[in-house]
């Protein structure tokens, strides 16, 4: 699989017609007015972080945008799992493995970054602590990672 390389502008807007969005519409799911949104698709400027993970709400793929690569064209590549999003998880899997107080801080901290680090579905979580890996911060810093590394 090879790369988009053309400008990342480009593909931004390539995703706006994929979507079927105007040039407004597009600015205000990012907050943005329409001439910024003409700012970004001719490369003078780009959005924020937090402007593309509000395009990325409404559809985007913000990988391609990125990069150049469809996430969805390899099956490898998941959408990333922000910090909340693994904080979710650890607070479900706490509830689930009745682990309150079991796991220090430092802990919870390492597993929601492994979450991240390894774009855990909420399942691979699960299957982590209750494989019962996830109880000691020595077995957490040393946790494999996808593909066995």
């Amino acid at each position: 699989m090879s790369a988009d390389i053309r400008p990342t502008g480009e593909r931004l807007r390539e995703e706006r017609t994929r979507l079927g969005l105007s040039q407004p519409a597009f600015g205000e799911i990012a907050g943005a007015a329409k001439r910024t949104v003409i700012d970004w698709e001719k490369g003078v400027s780009s959005p924020t972080v937090m402007q593309l993970s509000a395009l990325m709400a409404a559809g985007v793929d913000a990988l391609y945008v990125l990069t150049g690569v469809r996430a969805e064209l390899d099956s490898n590549l998941r959408p990333a799992i922000d910090a909340a999003e693994a904080v979710a998880i650890v607070v479900e899997l706490l509830d689930e493995f009745d682990l309150q107080g079991k796991l220090a801080i430092d802990q919870i901290r390492i597993l929601a970054n492994w979450i991240v680090e390894q774009r855990a579905t909420k399942d691979e979580a699960r299957a982590f602590v209750a494989g019962g890996r996830a109880l000691s911060i020595g077995q957490l810093n040393s946790a494999p990672t996808k593909g066995g590394k």
